[in-house]
């Protein structure tokens, strides 16, 4: 896994949708508002980090919340459905002692959905997947890479017997295949020059194209760089495809999402940093597109020139991309949903939705889109009085 600073800047965001690939009209100036979702727990902290859709009427997200157990503040899994009408919470199981978490789902059907965390065993990470029957969620024993640090970020599904989960472990990427009966690790590549390998997103066309992605120290002398990683499943093994950064050589990068219309049309998102002598921080967008040949670094906007990340994408047609993420305003400090539309030619800036009253700044970690339709859905979290609870977005 990522030392403890990394992971800090990786929780922007865990979450890979696996997109469906239906034509649609490409606008990019539909309105987007938020969707009233529901918080659990007594400590605040709701936070929504996947979603999936499978019907206008059949949509889940999943994230954490806090509460009190033992006089302490523990982290619990959350499973919010959308029904057609409103968004309520679905009980989901917990394992961990000192906590939960849940960062990405994906569906097969309406009785097959799955999703995947991690959870905290005496201050030791577990891989934590859920599996959802049409009925209730129940805990599915999946393996660990070792036995101190297995967590599991992004899920894809092709078939009941075709799901795929991708993460990390003490040892570097962890990506883990359930053929309808159990879960197992498969082998996956570790980059030669560096360490910390973690694997963040994953999408799958069919049973021998899956993609997955995400990121790495490379290190070179006394040399240390967090730079981007993807690799490739045929049907048969996992192999590291050349993936490029953006930004200011020797800057830091993060894969942080990953959809596509086909094998030779997908997307890569997530954030460039570096620091200037003014700031130490500068967070950028980042966007690489794979052409069925190679990766390339694309251009994307960025509303300011210091807090600008992105954290989800779906595909809905080859001129119909979507991007989230979030940026800080400079004038007035708050942090607002990040919005990206690639109409075939450039990514261009969408307005950010219309919030409800008291909510004073809000993230968004991931999009999905409606099969056959150009509804989307985003998730993250906000701020409202005082609280940090879930929020969800739509441009229905």
């Amino acid at each position: 896994m990522l030392s403890t600073g990394v992971v800090l800047i990786v929780l922007v965001a865990f979450t890979a949708l696996r997109m469906g690939s239906v034509r649609a009209a490409a606008p990019n100036s539909a309105t987007w508002h938020q969707v009233a979702s529901p918080n659990e727990g007594s400590e605040g902290g709701g936070s929504l980090r996947g979603v999936a859709a499978i019907s206008n009427k059949d949509i889940w997200s999943v994230g954490q919340y806090y509460t009190i157990i033992n006089n302490q503040s523990v982290s619990q899994t959350l499973a919010e459905h959308w029904n057609g009408t409103k968004w309520s919470v679905v009980s989901t199981p917990d394992i961990g002692s000192l906590g939960s978490w849940l960062y990405s789902v994906a569906a097969v059907s309406s009785n097959d959905v799955w999703s995947v965390g991690e959870d905290d065993q005496s201050y030791n990470y577990q891989t934590l997947t859920e599996h959802w029957d049409g009925t209730q969620w129940s805990i599915v024993s999946s393996p660990d890479g070792d036995t101190c640090c297995s967590s599991l970020y992004a899920v894809a599904t092709i078939a009941s017997n075709d799901v795929w989960a991708v993460g990390s472990d003490k040892t570097g990427t962890l990506i883990e295949h359930r053929d309808g009966s159990q879960w197992s690790i498969v082998p996956g590549a570790n980059p030669g020059d560096g360490y910390d390998a973690s694997l963040d997103a994953i999408t799958a066309f069919v049973s021998n194209d899956i993609w997955a992605a995400g990121s790495y120290i490379r290190a070179n002398g006394n040399q240390r760089q967090i730079v981007t990683l993807t690799e490739h499943w045929d049907g048969s093994s996992w192999s590291i495809v050349p993936s490029p950064n953006g930004g200011l050589a020797g800057s830091t990068n993060f894969i942080n999402a990953l959809a596509g219309t086909s094998t030779s049309d997908l997307w890569a998102v997530g954030i460039n940093q570096h620091s200037s002598p003014s700031h130490k921080y500068i967070y950028q967008t980042l966007t690489d597109h794979w052409n069925g040949t190679q990766w390339s670094v694309v251009s994307s906007p960025n509303p300011n020139l210091l807090d600008t990340t992105l954290s989800g994408v779906a595909a809905l047609a080859s001129n119909n991309v979507w991007a989230v993420g979030s940026y800080k305003d400079q004038t007035t400090k708050v942090v607002q949903e990040f919005i990206l539309h690639w109409n075939g030619a450039k990514w261009l800036k969408v307005a950010p939705p219309t919030v409800q009253p008291g909510v004073t700044g809000n993230n968004a970690y991931a999009i999905t889109a409606v099969p056959h339709t150009s509804t989307l859905w985003s998730v993250g979290q906000a701020a409202q009085n005082n609280n940090t609870v879930t929020f969800i977005t739509t441009n229905k």
